[in-house]
């Protein structure tokens, strides 16, 4: 991939992307004041999802250039590190780093969508009882 795409270019496409979806998030703000004058609680936790993916666009692009550079090394470009180099460390924080956020953007993104469903359908007992299990599961599911 990195042969094809220059890290430029990959963090060129990773920020338009993040950039657009914090405009469509601005605008589904806009639309709740604008019809409800006011935030629920599904509005903070989507704010929180906004900020983790931020956070996780920042760590890809930290990691972008370590990416390169295994992909040169395991294409024979570059030689290897030796194994005391902090390259690998930093590498491997970066890639815990990464896979944490991820799962944390998507979980909260489920408890935006959980939250917003209790607050349309907060009519029904059966519901109720059932968004429970979803939220129990949901949340022990998540590591």
């Amino acid at each position: 991939m990195y042969d094809t795409v220059s890290v430029a270019g990959l963090n060129a496409i990773l920020w338009t992307l993040t950039a657009v979806a914090i405009l469509l998030s601005v605008g589904r703000f806009a639309i709740r004041y604008a019809t409800a004058g006011r935030f629920y609680w599904d509005d903070a936790s989507h704010m929180l999802s906004i900020l983790l993916l931020i956070g996780l666009a920042a760590a890809y692009t930290a990691g972008f250039p370590y990416s390169a550079r295994i992909a040169r090394i395991s294409s024979k470009q570059e030689a290897p590190p030796p194994p005391t180099d902090p390259f690998y460390h930093n590498y491997l924080q970066l890639r815990l780093v990464v896979t944490l956020l991820v799962f944390m953007v998507l979980w909260s993104v489920k408890a935006t969508f959980l939250i917003f469903y209790r607050l349309l359908f907060d009519v029904s007992e059966t519901f109720i009882r059932m968004w429970w299990a979803a939220v129990a599961f949901t949340f022990a599911t998540f590591w």
